[in-house]
């Protein structure tokens, strides 16, 4: 069988020719900027980091007893998700700890693999300590973000962090174009760009995603990444940390203004029902105590039936109403709060019948008022019980 004859020079096609000139001067010009970034930064120690601390948290939330994967709005409240009326009353530290919990094992699976992928980069790019504040910048900017555009949604996750990490990579882009090859420029331009747009998609199309923190994360990034963008050169590398310092500066002023611009913070349901606690153990002591000074003769039906009104039952309907007005918000125990209303009103409609009743000297009103008291009693029992 012969050879198949070799095409003579003369014959190649010089278009040929330079494509395969271009692409081999392309990879070594990859080569030339992968050697590069390892030099400026040897380590990638920050990105595995942060996906091994994501991953131990997640596997100790799991053992502890939460759902790995529909993990209930209250377990996550519990290890610190980022929940406004938790948030904004005083609890700020959870705008950090959310970064690091996730609603499933799918949704941190999703997450740690566009950390690792992005981050990597990011992190030879900008170096160790420059991610670090780029990354927790840009997640805490996203976690005020959703405390902004919808305070009374439970929000955790990493996402808004990793799209800050993307938006610094962008960021860094429109500034250091120069310092990328064309073909690594491309391959970036169309897989972050690709990331970004199916990520917002899908946020606006699935219910429960957090588009605001994505949003709120990549705005931060995206800033962040001017302000760290340098020339990537090792005259360039020793002045890093005055770009690193300026961050934290600005990201950390930026972080405070935005979070005293948040609007009120709406009401942290566990709080009312403290003061509620506090409130039936103070009422329920001095209605108990004004009955037998009434009998004793200590004070007359009038002092009893305004003492009474006063220090019982003013108090109480107020406290009553705000409840109430907790009965549209989500995330909340509805029929318990539903529950919980209707034990007050039967208080409050005993108290009131008893007071009445012993200002008018009529007895009919003041067995009314017990029989409203023992069915307060009884769903008490009921709601401790639950």
């Amino acid at each position: 069988m012969s050879d198949t004859p070799r095409q003579p020079e003369a014959m190649r096609d010089p278009s040929s020719e330079a494509a395969d000139n271009q692409v081999f001067h392309e990879s070594e010009a990859v080569i030339a900027f992968a050697r590069t970034l390892s030099t400026l930064t040897p380590w990638r120690i920050v990105t595995p980091t942060l996906v091994i601390a994501n991953v131990v948290v997640f596997v100790v939330m799991v053992a502890s007893g939460v759902d790995a994967f529909r993990p209930v709005p209250r377990s996550l409240a519990d290890w610190g998700a980022n929940f406004g009326p938790m948030t904004m009353n005083g609890q700020w530290w959870r705008l950090g700890t959310c970064m690091f919990l996730h609603a499933g094992i799918v949704h941190l699976a999703l997450n740690m693999l566009f950390l690792w992928y992005v981050g990597r980069l990011v992190e030879r790019l900008v170096e160790n300590f420059g991610f670090v504040v780029l990354y927790f910048v840009s997640g805490i900017a996203g976690s005020i973000a959703s405390l902004a555009w919808h305070p009374e949604r439970m929000s955790v996750g990493a996402s808004g962090a990793i799209f800050g990490v993307t938006g610094g990579l962008l960021g860094f882009i429109l500034l250091r174009r120069d310092s990328m090859p064309d073909a690594v420029f491309r391959q970036l331009r169309h897989s972050v760009l690709g990331l970004i747009v199916y990520n917002v998609l899908f946020g606006a199309a699935v219910p429960g995603i957090d588009t605001a923190a994505h949003i709120g994360g990549l705005a931060a990034g995206f800033v962040g990444g001017l302000v760290l963008s340098q020339p990537l050169s090792a005259e360039k590398a020793p002045r890093r940390w005055l770009r690193n310092a300026a961050l934290l500066i600005i990201g950390t002023a930026g972080l405070l203004a935005a979070a005293v611009a948040l609007p009120d913070a709406p009401r942290d349901i566990e709080q009312e029902l403290r003061r509620f606690g506090d409130l039936e153990r103070e009422a329920v002591k001095i209605s108990r105590a004004l009955v037998p000074r009434l009998q004793q003769g200590q004070v007359s039906e009038e002092e009893f039936a305004e003492t009474l009104e006063r220090r019982v039952i003013r108090p109480w309907i107020e406290t009553r109403r705000t409840i109430e007005g907790l009965l549209d918000k989500p995330n909340f125990d509805r029929a318990f709060l539903a529950r919980l209303v209707e034990y007050m009103k039967l208080r409050e409609e005993g108290w009131q019948l008893q007071a009445d009743g012993v200002r008018s000297q009529d007895a009919r009103k003041i067995e009314l008022g017990v029989e409203k008291q023992e069915a307060a009693d009884k769903l008490a029992r009921e709601l401790s019980a639950r």
